[in-house]
């Protein structure tokens, strides 16, 4: 009978240890899918968003080509700066010299039946992304060029594919008086909104 007892004892472990083994790697499985899951979910959601919120140069550039009439490009740039030289058909609202209550009563101003699409000094620059927020807060939705006018004015060839640096990109631009020999606007660094 003792023989018995500890062979059923044997048994009876070995079942457990299996049934737990199976039964825990059943969990470690659910578990690391739902991790992976969600990790797929904010991969996803952060395309998502991007592609909600930020538009091409490349897009802005056809807009221009088109004389579309369905979007206004906002310059976040300061007055001085824009008026140094501008991305053709930008208007100019400095909210890096503006108060919050200053820039929403801004873009409020314009037109509510038209794209807004926004930039400032460079893709680096977190300057749109801070109006980009504070302007959601109040309701007011607008996407964000995703080069600044760094990239648009001196990098014309990185992000337009086949161009030089060069070639055309005198068409997308006025200048104004105070240019001559800046080669690269320096980061906001005034303001309540700065880079």
């Amino acid at each position: 009978m003792q023989k018995f007892n500890n062979q059923s004892f044997w048994i009876l472990f070995v079942v457990v240890a299996l049934l737990s083994g199976i039964i825990g790697a059943g969990i470690s499985g659910y578990v690391f899918s739902k991790m992976e899951q969600q990790t797929n979910n904010r991969i996803f959601n952060t395309y998502e968003d991007e592609m909600a919120t930020f538009v091409s140069p490349v897009t802005v550039k056809g807009l221009i080509d088109k004389k579309d009439k369905n979007y206004i490009l906002v310059d976040l740039r300061s007055n001085t700066e824009y008026k140094s030289g501008h991305i053709r058909t930008a208007v100019n609202i400095p909210a890096v010299t503006m108060n919050a209550a200053e820039i929403v009563a801004a873009f409020q101003r314009l037109p509510k039946d038209k794209e807004i699409i926004i930039h400032c000094y460079s893709s680096s620059c977190t300057l749109g992304r801070q109006i980009g927020k504070l302007l959601a807060e109040h309701g007011i939705y607008v996407k964000e060029m995703d080069v600044g006018w760094n990239e648009w004015r001196y990098h014309w060839d990185l992000w337009n594919p086949g161009a030089k640096p060069e070639d055309g990109v005198k068409d997308y631009i006025v200048t104004g008086e105070g240019n001559a020999g800046v080669t690269l606007n320096l980061p906001c660094t005034v303001g309540v909104f700065g880079c």
